[in-house]
C-alpha cells in the first residue's frame, strides 16, 4: 500500500519567487537560484517545502528585522524538505534563497530535454509534482504566487515563459531573457521552453463582447514546423472571443502562447499564457484528415478554457481536480459546437461518456469527487471518470437549473475566486446545491460521490429521452430491447446514441446473449447518424479476434458494412479538402480500418492490401498520393502488414525513422503494432533500444500491439525485460502506460502474469498501485464476459 503523500506543514504560505535558471539543452544539467518571499505565522527555525534531486551551494534566509542565516536541508518524506537554521527567524515576511545544481529529467516529467530535428530543446511539465524537480517551491495547487522567471541560454537559442519577455542581453556566448512577473499562480501551470525554434507571430486578439486591451498571440513549434500552426492561430482568437461571452469576463492573462512539442506526455497542457502541446495535437498539414482537425480543434479549445478554470481559479488540492477537468471538458463541447456546428460535436459529452462508463464497470473505481492521499492516487485521478463522467453530470445539472441560471452560476464562482481557489464546497454553494438536493441535483451529487453507473429500467428512458446527454445507463429486458430495436431508425441522434450505448455495457455486465446483442447491433447498422451507426465496430472487431468460433459474426459484420463501404468507394473525393462531406470521410476511414483490422471481409481485405503494397512499392512520401484517400492509408498499410513480410515491416520502420510529423507517426506505429512477421520480436526490441519510439509514444503503441491476441504473450515477456528502461524514458503520469496497455487482455493466466512482472517493480511506477488493480480487473471483466457469451452461444 502506498504511504500518504505528505503535506506541507501550515502557518507558511509563498508570495514570490525568483527564480534565475541557466538552461543549455545541449548539456546534461542547468544551474539556478531560486529566491522565495514566504509569510510565516510565527516565528521559527525550519520551514518545509518540495523539491527533489538538487544539489545546493547555498542557502540563506533573509529577513528584515534579522540577520541573514545561513540554512541546511534535510529530506523528511518523499519529495519534501525541511529547512533548518541555528536560530529561529521572526514571524511575517521572509525571503530564502537556494543556489543549486540538477539533472535534465530522463522522463517527460519536470524540465526534460527533447530532440526539436538536429538540434535538442528544453521543456518542462509541472503537472501535477513536478515543479518539485526544477525549482524548490510550496508544490500544492493550493499555494499560488507570483513568479519573475530569468532564463540564461545559448545565444543561437530562444526561451519562452508563462509572461512577455521585458528584458534581453547577450554577453560571451549566452542570452539572458527576464520575463514579467505573472499573477498569482500554482506551480503545476508555470512553463519554460528554451530551443531552436520557428516563431509565428499572429494577429493580436481583438476584444469581442467583453472589453479589453488585444491580446498578444503566437504559435511556436521547431524550425521547419511553424508553418502547421496556422490553422490553429486561425482559430484561437474566435474560441478566446466565445469563452469570454460564456464567463462573462476578459481573457485573465496578458499573453498568449502555444508551442508544439516533439516530445509531450500530457497531450495538451494548459500552462498560462503558455499552453504546450503533443504536435499532432495543434499542428495541422495539408495531409491532415479531418479527424485531426476535429482533434485539434477541441483540444485548443479545452486547453483555452483551462485559463478561467484552473488557471484564474485553482483546485484546493488535488481531490478538487475534477472541477477544472469537468468544467474545461463541458465547454470544450459547448464552444466547438457553437463555432464549429457542422463538425458533430453536438453529442460529443454523451459519446465521450463511453470511456468513462466503461471505467465505472470495474469494483476500484474512484469517484468523480474524490479522496487525494498519495502521488498513486494524483495520478490516477487524471482518468476518463473525472473528465468524461464530470463533463456528463456538468451537462446533467445545466439541463436541470437551465442554460442561463447555469452560466450565471459559473460567472459568479469564477468572480467571487478570481486568482484564488475553489472547493466542491465552493461549488455547491454557489449553485444552489442543498444538503438533500432534488430532481437532476440530487443525480449530480450522486454522480459527483459514488461510483457506478446509474440505471432505468423502462424504454422510455430511451425512446423520448430527449437530447442532453445523461450518465444513466438503460437496464432492460430482452422483450423491452426489441421495442428499442423496433424503434432504432426513428431515434434522434441522442436518444440512439444511448441505446447503443447501454447495448454494449450490458453486453459487458453479462445481461444479453451474443445473438440477443447481434440483434441489436443490427437494428442500429443503418442509423442516418454514422455515430451510433459505427458504435458497434470496436466490440464487433473485439468479438471476432476473441471468440473460438467467430464466423456468424464475421457474416454478420460483412453484410451489414460491407456494402456501405464498397458503396463509399476508394477514390479520393474533391470536396474531402473542405470537409463538405466529412461524415462521408469518417465512416470510410472507420469502415477501413474495421475491415483492416478485423478479418471480417476476406474480399475488402485483399483490396486494401492491394493499396497497401502500391503504397510501399512508392519511392518517396507514401504519405503523399492522389489515388488513394488520406483517411485509408493507415487500413491499407495495415492490411499489408499482415502478411507476416519481414520486407514490408522494415521498409515501414525506415519511413518511420525518416518522419517527424506527429499524426504519420502515430499512423506507423500503430501499423507496426500489427507486425507478426519472423522479425518481428528483435524489430521490436530495436525500436525501443534506438528510441526510434519516442517516450510519448510507448503506452500508445504497447496498446495497440496488445489488441491482437497472437502478440500478447510475447508482449508481457518483452515488458518483463524491458520496464525498467521504459520507466526511464516516460515520468510522472506517463509512467502507468507499461500497465494500461493490457486492457485489451482476456484470460486470466495473462492477468496473473502481468501481476507477476510489475509487482516487483510497482514502487517505481507512478501511479502503479491503482492502475494495476484496475488493469487486472479490466482483464477479468473480459475474460468473464467471453465465457458468458460462449456459454449462452
Amino acid at each position: 500500500m502506498a504511504e500518504p503523500l505528505k503535506r506541507l506543514t501550515e502557518g507558511a504560505r509563498p508570495l514570490r519567487y525568483v527564480i534565475n535558471m541557466a538552461i543549455d539543452p545541449d548539456q546534461a544539467a542547468f544551474s539556478a537560484s531560486c529566491e522565495i518571499e514566504f509569510v510565516c505565522d510565527e516565528a521559527r527555525s525550519t520551514i518545509e517545502l518540495h523539491g527533489v534531486g538538487f544539489e545546493f551551494d547555498s542557502i540563506q534566509l533573509l529577513h528584515p528585522n534579522d540577520p541573514p542565516k545561513a540554512g541546511k536541508v534535510k529530506v523528511v518524506a518523499p519529495g519534501v524538505l525541511s529547512v533548518s537554521f541555528n536560530e529561529p527567524f521572526l514571524a511575517g515576511r521572509s525571503h530564502i534563497r537556494f543556489g543549486y545544481r540538477a539533472p535534465f529529467a530522463a522522463g517527460l516529467e519536470g524540465l526534460y530535454r527533447a530532440r526539436t530535428g538536429q538540434s535538442w530543446g528544453a521543456f518542462t511539465q509541472f503537472e501535477a509534482l513536478g515543479a518539485r524537480r526544477v525549482f524548490p517551491c510550496f508544490d500544492e495547487p493550493g499555494f499560488k504566487a507570483v513568479f519573475a522567471i530569468t532564463l540564461r541560454i545559448p545565444d543561437d537559442c530562444e526561451a519562452f515563459s508563462n509572461e512577455q519577455e521585458i528584458h534581453r542581453s547577450e554577453y560571451d556566448g549566452t542570452r539572458t531573457i527576464r520575463f514579467a512577473p505573472t499573477e498569482p499562480l500554482s506551480t503545476y501551470v508555470i512553463a519554460f521552453a528554451v530551443g531552436k525554434f520557428d516563431v509565428v507571430t499572429h494577429t493580436a486578439i481583438p476584444a469581442g463582447q467583453i472589453e479589453r486591451p488585444a491580446i498578444p498571440l503566437r504559435g511556436i513549434a521547431r524550425r521547419g514546423q511553424g508553418k502547421h500552426l496556422a490553422t490553429a492561430l486561425q482559430w484561437t482568437g474566435s474560441i478566446v472571443q466565445a469563452m469570454e461571452a460564456y464567463f462573462g469576463m476578459a481573457y485573465p492573462f496578458s499573453k498568449l502562447d502555444f508551442l508544439a512539442v516533439p516530445d509531450f506526455a500530457a497531450g495538451g497542457m494548459e500552462n498560462a499564457g503558455l499552453i504546450m502541446y503533443e504536435e499532432s495535437l495543434i499542428l495541422i498539414d495539408e495531409e491532415s484528415t479531418f479527424e485531426q482537425y476535429r482533434d485539434v480543434f477541441t483540444t485548443h479549445a479545452h486547453e483555452i478554457a483551462h485559463h478561467w478554470v484552473g488557471n484564474l481559479v485553482s483546485p484546493a488540492w488535488w481531490d478538487e481536480l475534477w472541477l477544472n477537468e469537468s468544467f474545461a471538458t463541458f465547454m470544450e463541447a459547448k464552444i466547438s459546437h457553437q463555432l464549429q456546428p457542422e463538425w458533430g460535436y453536438d453529442t460529443d459529452l454523451q459519446e465521450n461518456a463511453v470511456e468513462a462508463m466503461d471505467l465505472d464497470l470495474l469494483p476500484s473505481v474512484s469517484r468523480i469527487r474524490r479522496e487525494v492521499l498519495t502521488q498513486d492516487e494524483i495520478t490516477t485521478a487524471f482518468d476518463a471518470i473525472t473528465y468524461n463522467k464530470g463533463a456528463v453530470a456538468m451537462a446533467m445539472l445545466e439541463s436541470e437549473m437551465g442554460e442561463a441560471p447555469f452560466q450565471a452560476a459559473v460567472q459568479k464562482l469564477l468572480a467571487e475566486n478570481r486568482f484564488g481557489i475553489y472547493s466542491t464546497g465552493k461549488f455547491l454553494s454557489v449553485f444552489g446545491i442543498k444538503a438533500r438536493p432534488q430532481g437532476n441535483q440530487r443525480s449530480f451529487i450522486r454522480l459527483i460521490n459514488q461510483t457506478g453507473i446509474p440505471e432505468r429500467d423502462e424504454p422510455s428512458f430511451i425512446m423520448g429521452g430527449g437530447a442532453a446527454p445523461s450518465y444513466f445507463r438503460a437496464k432492460l429486458k430482452p422483450r423491452q430491447w426489441a421495442q428499442v430495436f423496433a424503434a432504432a431508425p426513428h431515434l434522434g441522434k441522442t436518444e440512439a446514441l444511448r441505446a447503443v450505448i447501454s447495448l454494449d455495457l450490458a453486453l459487458q455486465s453479462r445481461e444479453l446473449s451474443l445473438k440477443e446483442y447481434l440483434a441489436g447491433v443490427e437494428a442500429f447498422a443503418s442509423h442516418a447518424s454514422w455515430k451510433v451507426a459505427s458504435h458497434a465496430l470496436s466490440r464487433l472487431s473485439f468479438l471476432i479476434t476473441e471468440m473460438p468460433d467467430p464466423a456468424g459474426i464475421k457474416r454478420l459484420a460483412s453484410d451489414l458494412y460491407g456494402p456501405l463501404f464498397r458503396n463509399l468507394g476508394y477514390a479520393p473525393r474533391e470536396s474531402d479538402d473542405d470537409f463538405a462531406d466529412w461524415e462521408f470521410i469518417n465512416r470510410r476511414e472507420d469502415l477501413a480500418e474495421f475491415f483492416a483490422g478485423s478479418d471480417a471481409d476476406a474480399t475488402i481485405e485483399l483490396d486494401l492490401l492491394f493499396f497497401g503494397i502500391r503504397l510501399l512499392e512508392k519511392p518517396d512520401d507514401i504519405f503523399d498520393v492522389d489515388w488513394l484517400p488520406d483517411e485509408m492509408i493507415e487500413a491499407a498499410l495495415t492490411a499489408a502488414m499482415k502478411t507476416k513480410r519481414d520486407d514490408i515491416a522494415d521498409k515501414l520502420v525506415e519511413v518511420l525513422r525518416d518522419t517527424d510529423t506527429g499524426w504519420q507517426r502515430d499512423q506507423l506505429l500503430d501499423v507496426l503494432a500489427a507486425d507478426n512477421s519472423p522479425g518481428a520480436a528483435a524489430r521490436m526490441r530495436a525500436l525501443f533500444e534506438n528510441e526510434d519510439i519516442k517516450g510519448q509514444e510507448i503506452g500508445a503503441y504497447l496498446a495497440s500491439r496488445a489488441e491482437y491476441p497472437a502478440l500478447r504473450d510475447d508482449l508481457l515477456e518483452f515488458i518483463a525485460s524491458t520496464a525498467p528502461s521504459m520507466l526511464a524514458r516516460l515520468g510522472g503520469d506517463a509512467d502507468i502506460g507499461i500497465i494500461s496497455f493490457a486492457n485489451a487482455y482476456t484470460s486470466e493466466k495473462q492477468a496473473k502474469r502481468l501481476e507477476a512482472i510489475i509487482t516487483p517493480i510497482l514502487s517505481t511506477i507512478q501511479g502503479g498501485e491503482p492502475e494495476l488493480r484496475l488493469t487486472l480487473e479490466r482483464i477479468r471483466l473480459n475474460a468473464h464476459m467471453l465465457e458468458h457469451l460462449e456459454h449462452r452461444a
